[in-house]
């Protein structure tokens, strides 16, 4: 493991990855890198699960590497491996892509495409955890250099954000009033949801990173030195009791040049 990955990992953390690389040295496939991404790699939570990315150079193995892994999922487009309630207390997910699906993950949404679908990795989080990551093992440093490369948006991503901000915002504000006027509750939960969701990666975005996974925001909002007064906006959204008007404070200001 790479040295500077191990300070902030307990000494029973460092134990279960090294089995983690030992046992993909061992595997019918050639290791390229393994990150760790998510709560436990970024620091913003201890006790957390080791969510470590496993980059192969062409087909993953089909065996897990985790002899004690609680699920284990391979097709096509996942290949997942999960450990729960281990021994040692310490709870794994194993993610299994190649160099070429990683690359073209980037690829798609640095070109502005991607970010605003349903899929699974999602592609935007895919990259922002790469970007946020901790390198474990990286002996030719392919990953590093693709984790430089999408450490801060391209334009053609921030300009394709911009333009589906601006132009969806309006009319979400818009249907959303008249679902609450209409007691469409559900209906304004969904588009409560989608905008919000738009609004993060606009955020994020206009802030020079990816937006990542939409877990310990506050905290985000911190280490990325967000803009006060678009926290204090975001903060409104859930804590005043007049939402549709937080939402649009919201909207203006992530709409401003």
């Amino acid at each position: 493991m790479l040295r500077d990955a191990r300070d902030p990992l307990t000494e029973a953390e460092q134990v279960r990855i090294d089995a983690v690389l030992t046992g993909a040295a061992d595997a019918d496939a050639r290791l390229i890198g393994v990150y760790g991404q998510g709560s436990r790699f970024t620091g913003l939570a201890t006790g957390s699960d080791l969510d470590l990315v496993l980059v192969w150079d062409a087909t993953p193995p089909a065996r897990p590497l985790l002899a004690d892994a609680t699920r284990h999922v391979v097709d096509p487009e996942h290949h997942l491996e999960v450990r729960r309630d281990g021994a040692d207390g310490i709870d794994v997910d194993l993610v299994h892509t190649t160099l070429g699906r990683l690359e073209k993950t980037a690829d798609r949404v640095e070109s502005g495409e991607g970010w605003n679908t349903s899929e699974w990795p999602d592609p935007l989080y895919t990259v922002a955890g790469l970007a946020q990551s901790t390198l474990l093992h990286d002996p030719s440093g392919t990953v590093a250099e693709l984790r430089r490369r999408v450490r801060v948006p391209t334009a053609g991503f921030r300009g394709a954000v911009d333009t589906a901000f601006r132009n969806a915002a309006p009319a979400f504000l818009a249907e959303l009033e008249n679902a609450d006027r209409n007691g469409n509750h559900w209906l304004s939960h969904k588009l409560q949801t989608d905008l919000m969701r738009l609004a993060y990666v606009q955020l994020f975005a206009r802030s020079g990173h990816y937006a990542p996974f939409p877990k310990h925001l506050p905290a985000w909002f911190r280490r990325l030195e967000i803009d006060r007064d678009v926290r204090d906006a975001e903060r409104a959204v859930w804590d005043s009791g007049e939402r549709l008007t937080a939402m649009t404070r919201l909207v203006e200001l992530l709409s401003t040049p």
